[in-house]
């Protein structure tokens, strides 16, 4: 009983070491400087918005993930599951925060989109990966400040009214670099790096509902 215990333990002490105690996301404010002697830590600037602008967009929330030999994405499921979790608080649309460096088989997904109607006060959750599909994902291995592109989404209608989830990514450096200048003036944007984010497969944990209108 006691090598049962043991190797109970010893498994979720490795699952926690692997995966973290968070997703290694921390908001910053708008005073906040990028220590250049700072090797673990890196800077990301990414934008997320819904093609329907009667929403807006108010947190984000992220989840580490693993990345299997195939390219696939897995998320290490423990017995403390929300300990994998970091959100981040919309800053006019565009997201800026702190991640921790990932390893070449690690990277951290979007698990969440929490947005609010802008007549109604309502709030809906989009883009959610916990059971499998598509996701967004990014893997920062380096210190820096990077930029992840600009994200849109919004549901698309089948001729059978099956309600889908789209996404377009698309590169606006630009407009990020000048909102980064006005909003977090001591932030050192020269050079932005950029590493897209990218719709990878992950691995399905639960049945999904379909959802026909």
């Amino acid at each position: 009983m006691n090598k049962i215990l043991r190797k109970i333990v010893l498994i979720l002490v490795t699952s926690i070491l692997v995966t973290g105690c968070s997703a290694g996301i921390n908001q910053i404010n708008k005073e906040y400087v990028l220590n250049s002697d700072t090797v673990s830590e890196a800077v990301v600037i990414l934008k997320i918005s819904p093609r329907n602008k009667e929403n807006e967009v108010i947190s984000v929330g992220f989840r580490k993930n693993a990345i299997d030999r195939k390219g696939d994405l897995y998320e290490r499921e423990l017995m403390f599951d929300d300990s994998n979790y970091s959100g981040i608080k919309s800053t006019g649309e565009y997201f800026v925060f702190k991640v921790e460096l990932m390893k070449p088989n690690m990277a951290n997904v979007v698990s969440s989109v929490r947005e609010k109607n802008r007549k109604t006060d309502k709030f809906k959750i989009a883009l959610g990966s916990r059971c499998g599909g598509e996701a967004l994902a990014f893997s920062i291995q380096n210190p820096g400040v990077y930029y992840l592109g600009d994200v849109e989404y919004w549901n698309e209608i089948s001729h059978i009214g099956e309600v889908k989830e789209r996404v377009l990514i698309s590169n606006n450096l630009e407009n990020a670099k000048h909102f980064i200048q006005t909003s977090y003036p001591n932030l050192k944007t020269e050079p932005i790096l950029q590493i897209p984010i990218k719709k990878l497969w992950k691995v399905g944990q639960c049945q999904p509902a379909t959802i026909y209108i």
